[in-house]
């Protein structure tokens, strides 16, 4: 799958390249085809669209999505790699998790999406608490049994004292728990082991601990 990226990027751009964690939901997808054939999938913060495209290989509809600066390039890459057997309708669309102006065009899509996919969007608090926010509001519209697929690295730091941790990892943590105590839709969450599936994507990522996926379901 042809793919552009760029190597490097300000961290405001870091859709820009491609990261671990949309190998990862790459190789998910391709291990559980059933799961996604006929499907409609959202993409949310999707990037170069990577995920997006392997799962067009087997979706109904695909609607895939990030900011306004990054969309040239996901239809670059769409262009790119449409002659490869991709046979799910693929639309792309700007969603800001700091704008909530993104539910009125939206409304109409809500009530056929099957499965969000999410890569690699949580590494800073500001962007984790509205990516939730934007989760909560897609569990609660939406008017069918929902699956979310979220990936990830843990990145570690080193604090002031000398101690290694991954702040980013554990905000996101605290939000997960907190979306299984939300009122209106209380999810069921399942860390997903990476092992229990085939790594289809080797020659262009490693794999190593810190690779976490998890997938959350709305009945």
């Amino acid at each position: 799958i042809p793919t552009e990226n760029f190597k490097l990027s300000t961290r405001d751009l870091v859709g820009l390249q491609l990261w671990r964690g949309a190998f990862l939901l790459g190789d998910y997808i391709c291990s559980h085809i059933d799961s996604f054939k006929d499907q409609v999938i959202l993409e949310l913060a999707a990037g170069t669209g990577f995920s997006s495209i392997v799962a067009a290989k087997f979706a109904r509809k695909v609607i895939c999505t990030d900011l306004e600066s990054i969309i040239p390039l996901i239809k670059s890459n769409i262009q790119q790699n449409y002659g490869s057997n991709l046979k799910a309708e693929f639309l792309v669309k700007s969603l800001d998790f700091f704008k909530p102006d993104w539910k009125i065009e939206f409304e109409d899509h809500l009530k056929e999406i099957d499965v969000i996919l999410v890569a690699d969007v949580i590494y800073n608090p500001e962007i984790t608490r509205a990516f939730f926010e934007t989760l909560k509001c897609l569990l609660t519209n939406t008017l069918k049994p929902l699956k979310v697929l979220i990936s990830m690295e843990k990145r570690w730091w080193t604090n002031n004292q000398g101690q290694v941790h991954a702040p980013s990892y554990d905000h996101f943590i605290d939000h997960l728990h907190e979306l299984t105590l939300h009122q209106h839709c209380k999810p069921k969450i399942q860390n997903v082991p990476i092992e229990t599936f085939k790594h289809h994507f080797s020659q262009y990522y490693t794999r190593n601990d810190d690779l976490i996926l998890f997938q959350v379901t709305k009945e």
